[in-house]
């Protein structure tokens, strides 16, 4: 961890993580998240134990360092999300302050499943698929 002065040896430079100690819990779980599968199963858990807004808000701050996840994985998302008040009406999940917040769980939606979740347009802020829309059969 680099707290203002780089590791010392041959690949100190590149190793380290820059962060300040108020913020170095939250950057350490992140790192995990994005680099650690088994993670996400916690992260998940997390979710679904969370017993206020401003926990939803900090669980929220994870939300960047998801890639890569499988169908199955982003429906145990919606599911912890829409199983948890505490959640959907947070600020950080569900999008409503996106300057201050970002743009929540649609946002990682749309960025691993390009148009395939829709979410409430008021509370609660609820996210399911997207109904496919049947093809108009040529007469």
């Amino acid at each position: 961890m680099n707290l203002g002065r780089n590791p010392y040896g041959f690949i100190g430079d590149i190793q380290a993580l820059k962060t300040t100690w108020d913020k170095a819990a939250s950057r350490i779980a992140k790192l995990l998240l994005r680099h650690d599968k088994a993670m996400f199963e916690y992260f998940v858990q997390a979710m679904r134990d969370c017993i206020t807004f401003d926990g939803g808000n900090e669980l929220a701050e994870m939300l960047p360092a998801l890639h890569s996840l499988e169908g199955d994985q982003l429906q145990e998302l919606v599911d912890a999300y829409n199983d948890n008040s505490q959640i959907y009406e947070s600020y950080g999940f569900n999008g409503s302050k996106p300057s201050m917040y970002g743009d929540g769980l649609m946002g990682v939606l749309e960025r691993l499943a390009p148009g395939g979740y829709e979410i409430g347009s008021r509370s609660p802020y609820t996210i399911r698929r997207k109904a496919k829309r049947a093809k108009k059969k040529a007469s």
